[in-house]
């Protein structure tokens, strides 16, 4: 982890001056065509928490200033947030990383008669 600068105040205390970031420097989030305005802004408390500075945002379904509220104090993430396209992000990083939680509920109704077919 890499650490902040230290300072003592004049009365003996020792205080971080900076951010302190556990990840490597360049560190970046996407987000693809993101909905929510509450997880837009608790993303990027997080990216702050951890001192990732860079938000890439494509095709965004949000508005920013909704999701600033949920941000807290880390709207300046959002106001930074590059809007591009995912050809740039791909250019710009050299590893990337996908993840989802996106689930599609499927009904199924076996025609057999087998469970979960209709009476």
């Amino acid at each position: 982890m890499r650490s902040a600068a230290l300072l003592e105040t004049s009365d003996g205390f020792i205080i971080r001056q900076g951010r302190p970031s556990v990840l490597p420097p360049g560190v970046s989030v996407t987000l693809v065509e993101p909905h929510g305005p509450v997880n837009v802004g608790h993303i990027a408390r997080l990216m702050r928490n951890f001192g990732v500075e860079k938000l890439y945002l494509v095709d965004p379904k949000v508005d920013l200033s909704v999701a600033a509220v949920y941000a807290s104090h880390a709207s300046e993430v959002l106001d930074r947030a590059i809007v591009t396209t995912f050809d740039r992000v791909r250019k710009e990083n050299e590893l990337l990383d996908a993840r989802t939680a996106v689930v599609e509920e499927v009904e199924c109704h076996p025609k057999d008669g087998g469970p979960g077919a209709p009476p």
